[in-house]
């Protein structure tokens, strides 16, 4: 049946106030502030027929429970007077919004305020909490039950968890909670594109970090797990991405980009193509070649056109083009050579022979190709020689233009 507030009863208007009313109404019926766990441990709860019902410590109400005689004072869940053993239980829950990381050890110096998301097989202090939010409190550990819905800010990742109705953690927020055109595509590309640190390595490294290939054959966490990408699934363990069909990544284990196709990684095939294409030199003097410099293909030709410094990138290919006209007095004379030398190696990168074939006047055309062996700067240059001693050849007109190709 319905029952009167004790206050109304002990003070009436026109009538003397009921003292005993009042102070059993006071101690009994409102909620009384403590500082510190101490001070309700230590604090006479049951005085003169009176009884402290509810307590406000530290930010938390505390409702006594009188049915509980059992359960021992843990400081979190519940806290057990000196003068008897009088039990006083949470009723409000800890908001948390954000967390430090997802850990599955408790760390060793928490601090007040301090909240972590439990991963899986818990030890310690958190024990049998896998899943659980642990709030670090003055009276120890707190642990918060996640509900369907709940978003939480993990710091560690700068990236958010989301407890899904089928009991689990996912990292993100809930599915379809963007609009299809909320986030441009671009956005969504890494600008550098994904770098593993290798597709060779089959045994997972004992630091947790990183992007990596994994390979046939691969071993604990990773075993079973090929052709997938592996990275750190921000608790402590590995997380896969399975590829799809044309993804390709840079390996920097070998310094070359790798394509998935028909369900393998492989190397990175492209047609060839052309990052540069420029003219180096060009000179309209005349150069006469009449003295038999050549020793084999390879040495003796005479320094003439230094080049400018060229650099490129190891495993590229550099293709010069030279042109020149040439005239011959004697069209018995010997062939002219034509060297590309790199800076001061004696030693020619490629060779060509021009034989004079009875002609007096003519333009010469050559191609050489050379292999990009480092990322050093380099000058190339031509260097023209003969077969035999003879009446001279004036070489003019003399241009050399290179591609810097890959592929």
């Amino acid at each position: 049946m319905p029952t009167k507030h004790a206050a109304l009863t002990a003070i009436v208007d026109g009538a003397a106030i009921a003292k005993g009313a009042l102070r059993t109404a006071l101690v009994d019926r409102m909620l009384y502030r403590v500082a510190t766990a101490s001070d309700l441990r230590d604090l006479l709860v049951d005085q003169d027929g009176t009884s402290v019902r509810s307590v406000l410590l530290n930010g938390t109400i505390w409702e006594r429970d009188d049915t509980d005689t059992t359960t021992a004072d843990d400081g979190t869940a519940c806290i057990v007077t000196t003068s008897g053993g009088v039990r006083f239980k949470t009723t409000a829950a800890i908001r948390v919004r954000a967390v430090e990381a997802r850990l599955s050890t408790p760390p060793l110096s928490p601090t007040t305020g301090q909240a972590w998301l439990i991963g899986a097989a818990p030890t310690g202090a958190w024990a049998a909490n896998q899943d659980y939010v642990a709030v670090w409190t003055a009276l120890g550990w707190r642990f918060i039950a996640p509900d369907p819905g709940w978003t939480l800010y993990d710091k560690a990742l700068d990236g958010q968890w989301t407890w899904t109705a089928a009991g689990a953690w996912r990292r993100g927020i809930a599915a379809g909670d963007l609009n299809p055109s909320a986030i441009p595509v671009p956005a969504l590309v890494a600008p550098a594109g994904l770098i593993v640190e290798s597709a060779a390595t089959a045994t997972p490294p004992g630091t947790v970090a990183g992007f990596w290939v994994v390979p046939s054959g691969a071993t604990g966490a990773w075993a079973g797990q090929s052709p997938t990408i592996a990275y750190p699934d921000g608790a402590g363990g590995w997380a896969f991405l399975t590829p799809a069909e044309g993804w390709t990544v840079y390996d920097k284990g070998t310094a070359r980009p790798l394509t998935f196709r028909s369900g393998a990684w492989g190397p990175t095939t492209v047609t060839a193509v052309i990052l540069r294409d420029q003219q180096l030199y060009y000179t309209a003097g005349t150069l006469s070649v009449s003295t038999a410099t050549l020793a084999g293909t390879t040495s003796g030709l005479p320094t003439t056109d230094t080049l400018s410094a060229i650099t490129s990138t190891t495993g590229y290919r550099l293709r010069f083009f030279a042109s020149f006209d040439m005239t011959v007095a004697d069209p018995a004379t010997s062939a002219l050579g034509v060297g590309l030398f790199r800076d001061s190696e004696s030693n020619a990168l490629d060779f060509a022979l021009v034989a004079p074939s009875n002609v007096v006047v003519a333009r010469a055309f050559l191609a050489f190709e050379v292999a990009v062996a480092d990322t050093a700067s380099h000058n190339y240059r031509l260097r023209f020689g003969r077969l035999s001693s003879g009446s001279g050849i004036n070489v003019t007109k003399r241009r050399l233009s290179f591609q810097e190709i890959t592929g």
